[in-house]
């Protein structure tokens, strides 16, 4: 079931100088600096599209992974490139990315 208050999530800005380490938010929230860490291999796709239609993006990658002998080895990253444009909101541009791991399957399409 989907609960809203069980979401793990991050929110990160590319940053272009220096800013200062931390910046409370609230009592509660303390935004922090932070670097992505590197990871090895990741399979990627663009989303061109409503932000809300981007599950089907995700079906998309994961049926490729699944076909191609991958499989995901961590928490997923969503680049938002192009914020939509107007109201219709079907301009979004999203880089989904995926960290991936090899695995072996007797039944794999190449």
């Amino acid at each position: 079931m989907y609960d809203p208050q069980a979401l793990d999530v991050e929110v990160g800005y590319l940053l272009t100088q220096k800013g200062p380490p931390s910046v409370q938010l609230s009592v509660q929230r303390l935004l922090t600096v932070r670097t992505l860490p590197a990871i090895e291999t990741m399979a990627t796709l663009v989303h061109v599209g409503r932000v809300s239609d981007s599950h089907r993006s995700y079906a998309a990658l994961a049926t490729w992974m699944e076909h191609h002998g991958w499989q995901m080895s961590g928490a997923g990253r969503d680049l938002l490139l192009q914020l939509p444009q107007s109201e219709q909101q079907d301009e979004a541009v999203i880089e989904i990315q995926l960290p991936v791991t090899r695995f072996d399957h007797p039944g794999l399409l190449s």
